[in-house]
């Protein structure tokens, strides 16, 4: 009776489907669950028809055509969802990345600006009084335009963007030039450490599918701060590469963790030396 089922999976037949960038842009850069390969155009894939998962043909075969309990597969490739749906998927912001020094010096010249305006309209009033409403309004409005300078969109709007860095699910802004996944072949976040220094350098690199790649210098320096932007391109790993390598101690305990959680497509690099 067992060889008998087993004969009717590898005879069982199932529908494959030939990937291709005009039709299947939303399939492709997700990573088979057996090999943890990338799926890439023209490859030959395998849907299972209860958990919609995609597999590689190879895989597929390989676990003799059997997925949550099933052999069915899908006869059609999974549509994507609704333009509406998606645009908002896509646009979701995972993380930013900015040194905030306009926002900073602008809150600061706000502070002073208002300082300077109010000061000579209380000069009647009660000194104390006066420099002690005159210190919290300045430090208020210093407090409010920091917050409205950092915002991502009001940046955007005065040409301040230049040293920070977004992450999207299907891309990466990056010194105001938007990089898709797709064209991206692995992403590298490294710390190393410099002994004749006594300092540490962090760089975000990216390396493209035409063999070009960039380095960015970060500017990051708490390792609470570094968690959320390893967090960051976590959630960009299930459609492309991510390496960490870190030459810190407690950073590079906190990459294990997040390679240990993740179902993404995560390798951390064995440290040369850690401080």
């Amino acid at each position: 009776m067992q060889i008998c089922f087993f004969i009717f999976q590898f005879i069982m037949p199932y529908h494959s489907h030939i990937l291709n960038s005009s039709t299947h842009s939303h399939i492709i850069g997700r990573t088979d669950p057996i090999t943890g390969d990338i799926v890439k155009e023209n490859d030959k894939v395998v849907f299972c028809a209860t958990c919609k998962s995609c597999f590689l043909e190879g895989s597929w075969k390989y676990m003799n055509g059997v997925h949550c309990e099933q052999n069915q597969t899908l006869e059609n490739v999974p549509v994507l969802p609704s333009k509406l749906v998606a645009k908002n998927r896509t646009n979701k912001l995972l993380y930013e990345f900015s040194n905030n020094e306009f926002a900073g010096y602008l809150g600061f010249a706000s502070a002073l600006f208002s300082f300077g305006i109010i000061f000579p309209n209380l000069k009647d009033i009660l000194y104390d009084l006066t420099m002690l409403f005159v210190s919290v309004l300045s430090v208020f409005i210093g407090f409010v335009v920091f917050n409205i300078a950092s915002n991502h969109k009001f940046k955007n709007i005065l040409g301040k963007t230049n040293s920070d860095i977004y992450l999207f699910r299907n891309r990466i802004e990056i010194e105001m030039t938007t990089f898709y996944l797709e064209e991206i072949n692995q992403i590298k976040f490294q710390r190393q450490y410099s002994i004749k220094n006594h300092s540490s350098n962090s760089s975000l690199l990216i390396y493209f599918k035409d063999g070009n790649f960039i380095k960015k210098e970060l500017k990051i320096r708490s390792v609470k701060e570094t968690k959320k932007f390893l967090i960051g391109l976590e959630k960009i790993s299930p459609f492309v590469e991510v390496f960490f390598y870190s030459e810190n101690r407690d950073e590079f305990q906190t990459m294990l963790d997040i390679e240990y959680n993740s179902t993404g497509n995560i390798q951390v690099g064995e440290p040369w030396q850690l401080f």
